[in-house]
């Protein structure tokens, strides 16, 4: 999808090399952001139906605001890319899994300072993630909008995890998306990650699962973690 949208609007060929970060405004509303190089194609210069034409602009003159832009919004995605970019950031890219629907996974995370070789994270009843669908609202015939991610994420912690809300944990970022990449499927799946003050209590089924493998600690305090504006 990225990639056959640069291409249409700007002309160039484009590898996509990490997500910049993901946004979510009212429910209904996401745009996922990527960043990557140019590999071939021209710099689009004629109108036609998917846009005007493309141009390329110095970097100061956008974030000063010094050109007239559509919409400001994408001055903090740039912002973002540039400073992952100027600390290597690693970042990822979404996994390709056949999945039919929207669904979201939270990795809720205790680090235990007594030992720093430990991690802790809930599982559910089926030793996984504690997993819930994405309720979709179908505003027409042909368009599906996803609600608000962090709705979600509350209610898993309320109705599966027993923890009480969100606002008691610390949310870092995601930790991976998925999605469907087959033709005509358009599922997705988001793991979050919070981190968790204390080993609270868990609702029956729910249990700390904890670690000593160092690779565990080392992903979930990495730079892979995707930022959500």
């Amino acid at each position: 999808g990225a990639q056959r949208e640069v291409l249409e609007e700007a002309g160039f060929l484009f590898r996509p090399v990490r997500i910049v970060c993901v946004e979510g405004g009212s429910p209904g509303w996401m745009r996922i952001n990527f960043s990557g190089e140019v590999t071939g194609g021209e710099l689009k210069t004629h109108e036609d139906s998917e846009s005007l034409q493309a141009k390329w602009f110095d970097l100061a003159e956008v974030l000063d605001c010094k050109i007239t832009l559509r919409s400001a919004d994408i001055i903090p995605v740039i912002q973002t890319a540039v400073k992952q970019q100027e600390r290597s950031f690693t970042g990822t890219l979404p996994a390709i899994v056949e999945r039919e629907n929207y669904t979201i996974s939270l990795a809720i995370v205790y680090n235990n300072d007594d030992h720093e070789s430990q991690v802790s994270v809930v599982a559910d009843v089926h030793g996984g993630l504690p997993t819930m669908a994405i309720p979709v609202w179908i505003r027409s015939s042909t368009e599906k909008h996803i609600f608000d991610i962090f709705a979600v994420a509350d209610k898993i912690c309320k109705d599966t995890v027993g923890i009480g809300s969100t606002s008691d944990l610390v949310f870092r970022g995601l930790l991976n998306l998925a999605h469907d990449g087959r033709q005509g499927k358009d599922g997705i799946h988001f793991t979050m990650l919070y981190y968790s003050p204390q080993l609270g209590k868990l609702k029956s089924g729910c249990t700390w699962q904890t670690s000593n493998n160092t690779n565990i600690r080392e992903f979930v305090s990495s730079d892979r973690i995707i930022p959500v504006e």
